[in-house]
């Protein structure tokens, strides 16, 4: 498998120096040929992140980098000028789509407050997607595997999306896996870890001093959520990584809110184990400097998400795809997902829940036809 071609998707709001640093470690690790950047703006972008991006480039960084009117150009080539979000990470969509029509051999997906620790930050990813043996497997008896306990061993903190449900101890064989096929790497993060924002409300934790990970694949029954900030695929599954449109309102004061890349991951590593695709988590490693939170807003936001995460990670495990290929695969899976907010009996939570499942089925189904 060739994978020399990489596209880093990233939209972003922010200043935080990602591009200077993103561009340093390019040139450092002598990437700059083979490594184009996709940064999908938003209408809070500031000015002076494309000025950066224009000296970048005449460093020699490829960037792909539209402005607002220039998006709606490109999606209007498709037909979906009216589907993307503004204000929204369901830019990040552009991102993807743009990556693979590019052709790009894989694409890692990135947040502006995550910069690589190692200078061969891409290579690493690449050398984990070539990887073929010599992976430690980890499965669960429990379905569920806490990647937070590659950081420490003995840490209580779980991964944003994890399944309240699935937090108690569970029994992990580990088996020496060969002739693999990957197709998904899960990059770690040191400093903050990606948590959900009741877990930084009832204890900060930060993993300091790390530089290496131990390297895991996950056995097939066995998941974990799988974010935005450091993940890489392979191009044949990138119609797989639909990013899920946030911010549906619920009543009440409540939205299903900030899992858009955890709910995109899950799907992700679904249609890749049916594909028999391994899915990896470890190196290489980003330092993630968080951006500011105000952490209880944060828990309101992700309370719908929270409150069905368990049923919806239930039905997921046990579902069974046919097979046949990464896009008619995900449309079953859009399929199966209208039918599971059909029937499903969502606890503490109003019937509306419901609308937010269909939705996000049909936008599934609208996205896998731009790759039919």
């Amino acid at each position: 498998m060739n994978l020399t071609k990489c596209g880093i998707v990233i939209t972003s709001i922010y200043d935080t120096g990602w591009i200077e640093r993103i561009s340093q470690n390019i040139l450092s690790s002598n990437e700059q040929d083979n490594v184009k950047i996709f940064y999908i703006s938003d209408n809070k972008t500031p000015a002076v992140c494309f000025e950066k991006i224009k000296f970048a480039s005449k460093r020699g960084i490829k960037f792909w980098a539209p402005t607002k009117d220039e998006q709606i150009i490109f999606q209007k080539k498709f037909g979906i000028e009216n589907f993307i979000l503004e204000n929204s990470d369901h830019r990040r969509n552009i991102g993807y789509l743009k990556a693979y029509y590019d052709e790009v051999d894989f694409v890692i997906s990135m947040d502006d407050d995550n910069f690589p620790v190692a200078i061969n930050f891409i290579d690493q990813h690449r050398q984990m997607l070539l990887k073929k043996d010599d992976l430690n497997c980890v499965d669960s008896s429990n379905n569920f595997f806490n990647n937070c306990t590659l950081l420490d061993s003995n840490t209580f903190v779980h991964p944003r999306g994890y399944p309240t449900n699935k937090k108690e101890k569970s029994l992990i064989k580990n088996l020496k896996m060969s002739d693999l096929k990957m197709g998904v790497n899960a990059g770690m993060w040191t400093i903050a870890p990606d948590v959900d924002a009741i877990s930084w409300l009832v204890k900060y934790q930060e993993f300091n001093n790390i530089d290496l990970v131990n390297q895991v694949v996950l056995a097939r029954n066995t998941f974990c959520p799988i974010n935005s900030q450091n993940t890489s695929l392979i191009r044949e599954l990138i119609p797989a990584y639909y990013f899920v449109r946030m911010n549906y309102d619920i009543g009440g004061g409540l939205k299903f809110d900030r899992l858009g890349d955890i709910y995109s991951g899950y799907f992700l590593q679904k249609i890749a184990k049916s594909l028999s695709y391994s899915v990896s988590f470890g190196m290489p490693l980003v330092s993630h400097e968080r951006n500011s939170h105000d952490y209880l807003n944060d828990a309101n936001a992700e309370w719908g998400c929270f409150r069905t995460i368990d049923s919806f990670s239930e039905w997921l495990v046990n579902l069974q795809l046919n097979n046949e290929s990464v896009t008619k695969s995900f449309e079953q899976l859009a399929e199966e997902l209208d039918d599971f907010a059909s029937i499903a009996n969502f606890r503490y939570v109003g019937s509306a829940t419901s609308g937010f499942y269909h939705q996000m089925a049909f936008d599934m189904k609208k996205w896998i036809k731009l790759f039919k």
